[in-house]
């Protein structure tokens, strides 16, 4: 995977206080980001130990409309290639204090106005409770307000500028 070493990774770490019970599917952690990213990698960290039983699932999701599930693009892997956010198999239990996460095979663009999501698929068995987060690397604002957003050239279309 390539990555652009003169821009500084960061990342977003979900909230103690948001922190999700695993024993039940649904979305994990909701990232919108104000300006252009690529995501590198996500995953979890476990603040409780998570019971697995027979194994639990997570994506990561691509959302084109932030807060709206319409269009959404489940976690999904293609010929080795992560067409969404990819997937996170857990087959054996996590202690707490232990991290999870998924590399991208490849970054994956989220423009503002868009939504990455981690979702769980599969709950745990018993017992687990995590903290989401991502990687991602800033992009700077590329193209035009006017252009369509989503477009190689463009990664502001759903920006608008407003002054007093």
């Amino acid at each position: 995977m390539a990555v652009d070493l003169l821009q500084a990774r960061r990342q977003y770490v979900q909230d103690a206080a948001e922190a999700y019970t695993a024993t039940g599917t649904g979305d994990v952690l909701v990232f919108t980001p104000n300006t252009p990213v690529d995501i590198v990698r996500w995953g979890f960290i476990v603040t409780t130990t998570l019971d697995v039983g027979a194994g639990a699932a997570f994506a990561g999701d691509h959302r084109p409309t932030a807060g709206s599930d319409t269009s959404r693009v489940d976690g999904s892997i293609s010929s080795s290639v992560d067409t969404a956010g990819g997937t996170l198999t857990v087959t054996a239990d996590i202690a707490a204090g232990q991290v999870a996460y998924h590399e991208m095979s490849q970054n994956l663009e989220v423009d503002p106005g868009e939504e990455f999501v981690i979702e769980c698929t599969n709950a745990a068995d018993t017992a687990g409770v995590i903290r989401g987060f991502v990687e991602y690397v800033e992009k700077p604002f590329v193209g035009d307000s006017d252009a369509t957003a989503g477009t190689a050239a463009n990664r502001l279309g759903n920006v608008t500028e407003y002054s007093s």
